[in-house]
């Protein structure tokens, strides 16, 4: 049996690390290959794929500051 650590769930809301406007993003998808975990996130109708040092639970504040 292959134990899978996954850092984000399903239904989960994340924050891209990069997005200036940190908008929240549900993880729809978790892919799963040879290597890595991929996870497939949407904002309404656009959707992205990211690995999970891209995301975070929290939002960052300093980069959503205008």
């Amino acid at each position: 049996m292959i134990n899978i650590d996954n850092k984000f769930d399903i239904g989960e809301l994340v924050y891209l690390k990069t997005d200036s406007e940190q908008t929240p993003r549900l993880v729809y998808a978790i892919e799963i290959n040879q290597q890595n975990l991929i996870y497939k996130v949407a904002s309404g109708t656009i959707t992205s794929a990211h690995f999970d040092f891209e995301l975070s639970t929290e939002v960052n504040v300093l980069l959503n500051v205008s």
